[in-house]
């Protein structure tokens, strides 16, 4: 599980506190996804990969989440047909 998904639940979480609370903080987050065996993926060097994205998807997050899995390298697993523009990285689930 990416560091960078964390980051993003503390982002929702932080913003929902005024309008309808989410279930999950990111500190919540992160051990309910280590109890189950996930291992988190810190963000590293991905900074040239994400210079290197085309402007295909605007979030932040998902280019953060495809930047660190070509340099890992991973697959983006994603639901959002969007990022399939970036080619065989990501993978729609």
């Amino acid at each position: 599980m990416s560091a960078v998904s964390f980051l993003e639940i503390a982002i929702q979480h932080a913003r929902a506190q005024a309008a309808e609370p989410m279930l999950l903080n990111a500190a919540d987050a992160r051990d309910a996804f280590t109890a189950t065996g996930f291992v988190e993926l810190p963000l590293t060097a991905a900074a040239d990969a994400l210079d290197a994205l085309l402007p295909l998807h605007r979030d932040p997050f998902d280019r953060m989440l495809l930047a660190q899995a070509r340099t890992e390298p991973l697959r983006l697993l994603t639901a959002d047909c969007r990022l399939t523009a970036y080619g065989p990285d990501v993978v729609l689930v």
